[in-house]
């Protein structure tokens, strides 16, 4: 019964917020599908990215070998993970061979955060 009364008095007063002229914090009856499809992307864009960090930390010497002598499946399978297309992969693997200093300089944790961060830079 609780459950039922719960759901009246949410439905109720998002009705009643659309109805209001001036600012409110909550979503308008049109904004509701927008809300939820922005959560739900958000979503899937951080899962996404904790599976590219988790995969250049247990890969971050082989990664960086590859980055030394010309790309292979460590930097490939990550640009899959960050659903990078084939026509980005060529300049995100051109930044991290020419940017060492901010890719590979820092601490590893460093590192990893900011090879992440150019990976989903890159991503779609």
């Amino acid at each position: 019964m609780f459950y039922l009364r719960g759901g009246f008095l949410l439905l109720l007063a998002l009705l009643l917020s659309a109805c209001a002229s001036g600012p409110s914090h909550l979503p308008g009856i049109a904004d509701i599908p927008g809300v939820i499809g922005g959560g739900i992307s958000e979503a899937a864009y951080k899962k996404r990215r904790a599976r590219v960090k988790a995969h250049i930390n247990r890969n971050y010497h082989a990664l960086y070998q590859e980055i030394q002598t010309g790309g292979g499946p460590v930097f490939e399978h990550g640009c899959d993970i960050a659903q990078i297309p084939y026509p980005k992969r060529a300049h995100l693997f051109a930044e991290l061979t020419n940017r060492p200093d901010i890719y590979w300089g820092g601490s590893r944790p460093d590192n990893i955060e900011m090879i992440t961060v150019a990976f989903m830079a890159h991503s779609n």
